[in-house]
């Protein structure tokens, strides 16, 4: 449970946070729209899915070892966030991926996979955050999801 004076910015009922990953979710969007052409664009939409359900699937298992100290990693997961958000875009804008050489060049399947990858982790740390945020208000859930 968060501590008193950080208890109302954090509550499951507080949607800012869970903004995050829509935000980061279109911008991507924008960007592969440029850079890889638009078809490449709606990728993104699936490596979101996969970020939010790596993380879904991690806490679950996690479960009972997180009960009690879910504030400690919301607040580790709000910080990795914000670092993959910038490391992992920089890091995948390196990645050598050309569209046009997708079926003549097997390396650039490794590419797509490493770019899979990069852009899944944000979505991650987005998806643990939501989840510890209800993990932590259980009563407001129904207040944040309608």
């Amino acid at each position: 449970m968060a501590p008193g004076w950080l208890s109302k910015g954090f509550q499951g009922g507080n949607p800012r946070y869970r903004r995050v990953g829509i935000a980061y979710q279109i911008a991507l969007m924008r960007i592969f729209s440029i850079t890889h052409w638009h078809h490449f664009a709606y990728m993104i939409i699936s490596i979101a899915m996969l970020g939010f359900g790596a993380g879904g699937t991690l806490l679950t298992l996690a479960g009972k070892r997180l009960r009690g100290r879910e504030f400690k990693y919301f607040i580790r997961c709000s910080v990795l966030l914000a670092l993959s958000m910038v490391i992992c875009h920089e890091t995948a804008m390196g990645v050598p991926f050309e569209t046009f050489h997708v079926l003549t060049q097997r390396v650039q399947i490794l590419h797509l996979f490493t770019l899979y990858v990069l852009l899944a982790l944000p979505f991650f740390f987005a998806s643990c955050m939501v989840t510890l945020g209800f993990a932590m208000h259980p009563l407001r859930v129904g207040r944040c999801i309608s």
